[in-house]
């Protein structure tokens, strides 16, 4: 199975969520919501590939909408996270299905 664009990695998509907080909070318009939380640190965990993928994809479509699109740059392929968008496995289920698996013992 190959592996396809899912979201950028965390670091980089904290980047660019910050770049467009910044760039709402420089309208000065109480109106313009803020962009969507971007899925890192608890939230990548507890995330499966395709919800990762879905609040990438509303990212950018938030920024689309609010003209905010050219804050986000071309990323290089370090800066990419590859995975399957159909995962609905999160790696948080697993970390708690273990931890249970042990508790019970």
């Amino acid at each position: 199975m190959s592996k396809e664009f899912i979201c950028p990695i965390p670091k980089v998509w904290n980047e660019i969520h910050q770049k467009l907080v910044k760039a709402v909070e420089s309208e000065k318009n109480a109106q313009l919501p803020k962009p969507p939380t971007p899925l890192i640190l608890n939230g990548w965990i507890f995330s499966s590939d395709k919800e990762k993928s879905l609040r990438w994809k509303e990212t950018i479509n938030w920024a689309k909408q609010y003209g905010f699109e050219s804050l986000i740059l071309k990323l290089e392929p370090d800066e990419i996270y590859f995975g399957n968008p159909e995962d609905t496995f999160n790696s948080g289920d697993h970390w708690v299905s273990e931890v249970l698996k042990e508790y019970e013992r």
